[in-house]
């Protein structure tokens, strides 16, 4: 690979996930070199997951700039049990998890209480957050670009009913020239968006981005509402 885009991606993979989006390399659970257990739903936990990205792609000195896409799967329902954040130098090859795991809590007790549930769904996001903040206080630089973003909301359990379809995205970035290029989309500082914080359809986004970043990209006014 040199430069091309890249995709970690623990509970998903094939060969057409891979032609659609025109990846030179996808790394599902099976090639991440992890050596723990599952945590329901979710083969790889998200630490362990990045610090693969980090020893497989990121972390190279030989390699051009890169692309990657990553799908982090602990925040993926039923939300238990949950990993938790260790030093990142005691994650081996994943065997520590085992023990982790035991002392996480059991779904089917926790899926008879939907306080219970919200509870769970809550401390999955902060471990998820929690994991990528930590990666990129590790192994960010002055060229890492982040955009990272929920791909839909959770179950009605968890909203109390609230069917909006609304997620949260946000772009990460350490060089400030890569944020004056976004500055007139009237985006909220940090990664909690406001509650007037614009709302766009992925397409609009996803336009805008190229827009701004491509090679005539610049300062952008927010479209309208």
């Amino acid at each position: 690979m040199t430069g091309g885009p890249s995709a970690s991606c623990p509970g998903c993979g094939g060969p057409g996930r891979r032609k659609f989006f025109g990846l030179d390399h996808i790394y599902d659970s099976e090639h991440l070199g992890y050596q723990g257990p599952y945590f329901s739903w979710t083969p790889v936990p998200d630490q362990f997951s990045l610090e693969a990205f980090e020893r497989l792609e990121h972390g190279r000195k030989d390699r051009e700039p890169i692309m990657a896409e990553i799908i982090l799967a602990s925040s993926h329902n039923p939300w238990s049990p949950i990993a938790h954040m260790i030093d990142w130098d005691d994650l081996g090859d994943g065997s520590v998890f085992h023990e982790i795991k035991k002392e996480g809590t059991d779904p089917k007790e926790v899926w008879k209480d939907p306080e219970n549930v919200r509870t769970e769904y809550r401390r999955a996001i902060e471990y998820s957050l929690d994991s990528l903040t930590e990666w990129v206080e590790r192994y960010g630089d002055e060229n890492t670009v982040l955009v990272f973003l929920g791909d839909h909301q959770p179950v009605p359990t968890v909203t109390a009913g609230d069917t909006g379809k609304d997620v949260p995205i946000s772009i990460v970035a350490k060089d400030p020239k890569v944020l004056e290029r976004v500055a007139g989309w009237n985006w909220t500082d940090g990664l909690k968006p406001a509650p007037d914080a614009p709302r766009w359809g992925m397409d609009t986004f996803r336009d805008r981005f190229m827009t701004a970043y491509g090679p005539q990209g610049g300062t952008s006014a927010a479209p309208a509402p």
